[in-house]
């Protein structure tokens, strides 16, 4: 079983709480990690092999198929199909493309060269000609992206992208793709760190209890709006502009003070905490991020 609930806040807040998740929220957690898609595959037959609820077993089996078959439509060299390469550049945090290729298999071992996460996408050429004059002549002509799949330096599959005419979308939503609301232990005006991105900001929601909050969320889930779901954070990038995101609690963590460093950016995230709790001072929040910009100080 995979390790699906990575913010240490949130493993002390249940554990402390005695606080249970239910096998659906647990397999939803297993669903949204950034494991290798094999690993969560096996994580989530392990829950459904223990689990007593039927619907959930059955839309476990049900994702766990259709996942192996987009994964298939994009390893399938069919004719007409040519494989373009992306390398993931850590210095530029970008991906660069790297070649195309007439298979997945010729992409995917190229891709082992670089020991870095890559994306291979699949495409539908358009045309009479042969594979290699089509492509060299007329290279902006490859369209209709079939789909795509991003892998670990080890040729682990992470993620199945869908392209223009892939198969997502297509395929019956079960309990697995219905939003799941989650307890958690944050506030509003409480300094977090997302463990995804690495951005830090503060809590903007939260205000009331717990289960206000919940009543909330899940009134806007049988509505449909799944991009609200989680919590609003306020980011704040390198010079102290502040955007809004929702997030999954479950991908927060306490911030911690940096010890060396970042303290410009870090008052500038206390000052919006203590505007947030209705305590702060607009000078003073002003004063950091004039200063933070004025620096130009890196996190």
């Amino acid at each position: 079983m995979i390790d699906y609930i990575r913010s240490k806040s949130i493993k002390e807040y249940l554990k402390r709480e005695a606080a249970k998740l239910t096998d659906l929220q647990k397999a939803a957690l297993i669903l949204r990690s950034d494991s290798p898609v094999k690993m969560i595959h096996e994580s989530l037959m392990e829950t459904a092999e223990s689990t007593g609820d039927e619907i959930l077993k059955r839309a476990v089996m049900e994702k766990v198929e259709s996942q192996c078959r987009e994964i298939e439509e994009v390893k399938n060299n069919e004719p007409g199909a040519v494989y373009s390469l992306e390398v993931y550049e850590p210095d530029e945090e970008i991906y660069i493309n790297e070649g195309i290729y007439s298979s997945y298999e010729a992409a995917d071992i190229h891709a082992r060269y670089f020991e870095m996460k890559y994306i291979i996408r699949k495409y539908r050429l358009f045309g009479k000609d042969g594979l290699e004059s089509h492509f060299h002549k007329k290279y902006g002509y490859i369209q209709a992206e079939l789909g795509a799949l991003l892998s670990d330096a080890g040729g682990n599959i992470l993620k199945y992208i869908p392209g223009a005419g892939g198969i997502e979308g297509q395929q019956e939503k079960t309990a697995l793709d219905k939003p799941v609301v989650l307890k958690h232990p944050f506030r509003k005006g409480d300094i977090v760190t997302n463990l995804e991105t690495g951005d830090i900001g503060v809590v903007n929601d939260c205000e009331g209890t717990l289960e206000e909050w919940m009543e909330q969320k899940e009134g806007l889930a049988r509505r449909g709006d799944v991009e609200s779901l989680g919590i609003l954070v306020e980011y704040a990038d390198p010079f102290g502009n502040f955007f809004g995101r929702h997030t999954c609690p479950y991908s927060l963590e306490y911030a911690k003070e940096p010890r060396i460093g970042g303290k410009a950016r870090w008052h500038v995230l206390q000052e919006a905490q203590k505007l947030l709790k209705g305590k702060g001072s607009l000078e003073k929040f002003a004063g950091w991020k004039a200063s933070l910009e004025a620096n130009r100080r890196y996190w």
